[in-house]
């Protein structure tokens, strides 16, 4: 009897240690079914938010417009006017004068000019329209017009700062002037370019504010096609072979593009 009282006790203990151990098996078995049902909810959830985002982009790139709603109309009074929209206006223009109107068609305001070949480059709500091939420039804002002038030679290309200033780019000889005017057409600074002086002017951006002017050149070196683009500000900075000087001809220290 002894020695069964002293067996039961120590079966009982064995069994309960044994139970303990499976039951902590057991939990340790949910807890990872458990952070693998979470791991797979996580995938599907960001799978379904890739697939929603694919979907979107895709609706938006190929989506089609089948009805529209007419905000506002004009009969066309000639066939030759170009239209552009500037800041929020319409801007309707021709060899003989430039229209401002609002998005219903109310006129802001009218300016007759006489160009061959208008072309209009804008910077926010200021415009300018020049005489492409030839002289004339017209610089105007949404109350009308800034000031214009007259060039001395063909206009090539243009562009036009915020208060109204306007950069050019006009035939000098063999190769391309860049002036740079007040909307009076008072001289700012000029680059004179030659070609036989390392590149010809092709095109050209003046910053919003006036203060900083980029310039795209046509190089020829021992018959090599190249290019070339130099930055100048209207503090008379020189780059490179290329001087911007003021209308009193002050000239700068000389300082070169890093490589």
């Amino acid at each position: 009897m002894m020695q069964l009282r002293q067996w039961m006790p120590k079966s009982w203990k064995e069994r309960r240690g044994a139970d303990r151990a499976a039951e902590n098996d057991k939990e340790a078995q949910r807890e990872g079914l458990n952070a693998g049902v979470f791991a797979l909810r996580a995938a599907l959830i960001l799978l379904l938010c890739v697939g929603v985002v694919v979907l979107l982009k895709y609706a938006v790139e190929h989506r089609r417009y089948t009805t529209y709603e007419v905000v506002s109309s004009e009969e066309r009074e000639d066939s030759v006017s170009s239209y552009t929209y500037v800041g929020g206006r319409v801007l309707r223009y021709s060899a003989d004068g430039a229209t401002l109107m609002k998005q219903n068609m109310d006129l802001i305001w009218s300016q007759a000019y006489d160009m061959t070949q208008p072309t209009v480059v804008t910077k926010k709500k200021t415009i300018a329209i020049y005489d492409r091939r030839g002289s004339a420039v017209y610089t105007f804002d949404e109350t009308g017009m800034l000031g214009s002038f007259r060039t001395e030679a063909p206009i090539l290309f243009a562009d036009v700062t915020e208060n109204g200033s306007v950069a050019l780019g006009y035939e000098e000889g063999s190769g391309v002037r860049i002036g740079y005017y007040t909307p009076a057409g008072a001289e700012i600074a000029v680059i004179s370019s030659q070609l036989s002086s390392g590149g010809c002017p092709i095109a050209l951006a003046v910053s919003e504010n006036g203060e900083n002017l980029a310039v795209s050149y046509v190089t020829a070196d021992n018959g090599t096609i190249g290019s070339r683009l130099s930055f100048y500000n209207k503090t008379s900075i020189i780059y490179n072979t290329h001087l911007l000087v003021t209308p009193a001809g002050r000239k700068s220290q000389s300082q070169h593009l890093p490589d």
